[in-house]
């Protein structure tokens, strides 16, 4: 693994080492701090949108653009949904292991609002892409 990171860091540059950094922060510290402060959600955005999308493109390409970044935004959305509905679901179950995930704090019904907002956002970004030709 570590001939690998080395062998990507020479071909691409120091943006791997701070790929590595970042996803190293959340493979360590999904559960503490951020899913303890309401930030579970936004991490997995964040992992499952430009960390792992649009930072497999730049090892590969060597480059980045807006719409890989929008491209990962709407890959991303989708896991984040998930787990934001998984915690409006158990809000009881977070509320009594102290787990301050992002339905708890805002509530269920703002919460419900924020997914179907989110939803949305997915669908808006996508169909963007789609007409801007970005995609292409």
């Amino acid at each position: 693994m570590l001939l690998c990171g080395l062998y990507l860091y020479f071909e691409v540059g120091e943006g791997v080492v701070y790929l590595t950094l970042v996803g190293t922060f959340f493979v360590i510290f999904y559960t503490w701090p951020p899913k303890h402060f309401a930030l579970g959600e936004i991490s997995v955005l964040l992992v499952w949108g430009p960390l792992l999308v649009a930072g497999s493109y730049f090892v590969m390409a060597g480059k980045l653009s807006s719409s890989i970044l929008t491209i990962s935004l709407v890959y991303g959305t989708g896991p984040a949904l998930l787990i934001l509905g998984k915690h409006i679901d158990k809000i009881d179950d977070d509320r009594a292991r102290k787990v301050q995930s992002l339905p708890l704090v805002i509530g269920s019904p703002s919460a419900q609002y924020t997914a179907l907002g989110l939803v949305a956002v997915q669908w808006c970004l996508l169909a963007t892409l789609i007409l801007t030709q970005a995609m292409y």
